[in-house]
């Protein structure tokens, strides 16, 4: 289903649909990628010739006063609605079209008139109702029609050219050519304008200026650094790209200070963008996509490259403009390779890869996180054995060698599997793994323990599936086929037998989950729930029924919320199941693909902090 609202009770949880996460990429040994954007896959969307565009070299990007993108090329300028292109092109035989294809700048003045700087052959005034052009060239008195960048001030038009600037009144048509410090011809390199009151101009190679209507005052940068690029982000600050150097730059003070540097095999920084979070994107010759994000008092870069593996990564590096339009998706244009797009607003998953070469089983196939006491996150792997990432560190520490000595085996030989983590009240940590219920003490000691009869030596008698403890502290242990409990005194573990609940049958059944609330141990099975009185030992279980529109909605349990309102959440491969805490009888609500799941298949839950 497209566009169905989820219903509110699902609105209040996160809920895990079919994530895998298994990712392997080589990095520096033990190394651990944070949670921040390092770790991010950007999905790009592609737009090339293949989907309309005539040509793929993107030269400029501008979003108009009614949301139409406005793209020029090499060979022609489009508007685009996100769906179809419109091309305008120079004919030589038609006046009133473009007076050359090659498109370098554009601009939208207050009445609402496309002006369009080309690179050779002047600026073009775009009558958006009729789809005329008027021309501004060599003959109107613009003395170099060689265009590199447009703004626009009041009823001011300003032009840079290759050798000057120059101001156009878009009332009067006046045009005049505005003569910056000593050079008699400066290539204008980057235009701003500021509150609408005045113009920041960047040059080559000789500074950059501040022009109002009555003064000229060169800022307070170095001169034979290239601005590239400025942004007004108030009446009073600026940002500008020097060189390879992102700067900020106080129009008051006239104090600048530098707040990131490329890295030295990136010459200059060709253009940015600064999000209203404080954010920036940066492109440079050859850098790809460039995330910069503060951490206490300085940007943290991260290179977002194109990578020939991933049909979604970024199409080049070499990106020539930056666009972030109003609905928040960041536009790239290319230089040969057309336009990228992505939504910088949507939350995208942050990937924690791990690759070794010293262990080189230490895979990435995750089947089991905690967050321990001292903020460390634990994280069991499916065949690979546990690690643990300290809170703010880059470093995993492998902890496989524990169960290895434990067990009297080389670490290579192990094949470790754990499914459940948990920690006690006195600070232990547990671990339900294929050999057996492993104990981390608080002083660093380490115990594997079997939980089983040693007269059950069945393959499946110690392999732990699920851990939970209870509101006494008591843990209670599943393993594929059998429930135990331990005692909080000692070591000794009591078999909780299920043998007696009508219609389940454990050993021809494997036990998934557990989760406690009061007095009642749910227990999630492959083939049915089972609700324990952990007072009495009386258990019901409860089962799908076709005909029931009350019963549960699917057979296999995958996991067991216990919301913060006493709600019971079942994730299922049919869905979610809500048993109320309000009804006395066992009446189940349901929630598919039919109520706005994405899929039916809910792997987990989890209650975020505002319900």
């Amino acid at each position: 289903m497209i566009g169905v609202a989820l219903s509110q009770p699902i609105l209040r949880l996160i809920v895990s649909v079919l994530c895998i996460l298994s990712f392997v990429a080589v990095l520096p040994a033990g190394l651990a990628l944070p949670l921040n954007a390092a770790n991010t896959l950007l999905k790009f969307e592609h737009i090339r010739s293949e989907e309309g565009l005539n040509q793929n070299t993107i030269t400029s990007l501008f979003m108009d006063s009614a949301g139409m993108l406005w793209i020029g090329t090499q060979d022609g300028l489009h508007s685009y609605n996100g769906y179809n292109f419109n091309l305008f092109i120079h004919s030589p035989n038609d006046p009133q079209s473009i007076s050359e294809s090659f498109i370098s700048d554009i601009i939208q003045d207050a009445q609402g008139y496309l002006w369009i700087g080309t690179f050779s052959q002047g600026i073009n005034r775009l009558n958006l109702k009729t789809g005329t052009f008027e021309r501004i060239g060599i003959e109107q008195g613009l003395t170099d029609p060689r265009v590199t960048k447009l703004n626009i001030v009041g009823n001011t038009l300003w032009i840079g050219t290759q050798s000057g600037l120059f101001s156009f009144s878009t009332r009067t048509k006046r045009l005049t050519q505005v003569s910056l410090g000593t050079s008699v011809e400066p290539y204008i390199t980057s235009l701003a304008n500021v509150d609408n009151t005045y113009l920041l101009a960047g040059t080559r190679d000789n500074g950059t200026f501040a022009v109002s209507a009555n003064t000229i005052t060169r800022l307070n940068v170095p001169q034979d650094v290239i601005a590239y690029q400025i942004k007004a982000n108030s009446s009073r600050a600026i940002s500008l790209a020097l060189g390879n150097q992102l700067w900020h730059y106080d129009l008051t003070t006239q104090q600048g200070t530098i707040i990131w540097q490329a890295e030295n095999n990136v010459p200059y920084i060709k253009d940015f963008v600064q999000t209203s979070q404080g954010q920036f994107w940066v492109v440079g010759p050859e850098a790809g996509l460039i995330q910069l994000e503060r951490e206490a008092d300085q940007f943290v870069a991260t290179y977002h490259k194109f990578d020939p593996k991933r049909t979604n990564s970024i199409s080049e590096n070499n990106i020539l403009s930056l666009l972030e339009d109003p609905f928040g998706n960041l536009w790239l244009g290319a230089s040969y390779s057309g336009l990228n797009k992505i939504n910088t607003r949507r939350q995208y998953f942050q990937h924690l890869f791990e690759y070794t070469t010293e262990l080189p089983q230490q895979s990435n196939n995750v089947r089991s996180l905690y967050r321990s006491q001292d903020q460390a996150l634990w994280i069991g792997t499916e065949g690979a054995g546990l690690k643990r990432l300290a809170r703010n560190s880059k470093t995993y520490e492998n902890y496989s060698t524990l169960f290895a000595k434990a067990l009297g085996l080389e670490t290579q030989y192990l094949n470790l599997t754990l499914r459940s983590i948990i920690q006690d009240k006195q600070g232990a940590l547990w671990f339900a793994s294929n050999y057996g219920l492993g104990r981390l003490a608080p002083n660093g000691e380490f115990s594997l323990l079997n939980v089983a009869d040693s007269k059950d030596t069945s393959a499946e008698a110690n392999y732990i599936r699920s851990l939970e403890l209870d509101d006494q502290n008591r843990l209670w242990v599943a393993t594929s086929h059998a429930l135990y409990r331990k005692s909080t005194i000692n070591d000794e573990f009591t078999p909780v037998s299920l043998t007696g609940i009508e219609n389940f049958h454990p050993t021809q059944n494997l036990l998934l989950t557990l989760r406690a609330n009061n007095n009642i141990l749910w227990i999630g099975s492959l083939n049915g729930l089972v609700k324990l009185d952990m007072q009495t030992g009386h258990g019901d279980v409860f089962y799908h029924d076709p005909h029931d529109k009350n019963s549960i909605i699917n057979n296999r349990i995958r996991d067991i919320l216990v919301a913060s309102n006493g709600d019971v959440w079942f994730a299922t491969h049919g869905g979610i199941s809500l048993l109320s805490y309000q009804t006395l009888l066992p009446i189940f609500s349901d929630y598919t693909r039919e109520q706005g799941l994405p899929s039916d298949t809910i792997y987990a839950l989890l209650e975020d902090d505002e319900h």
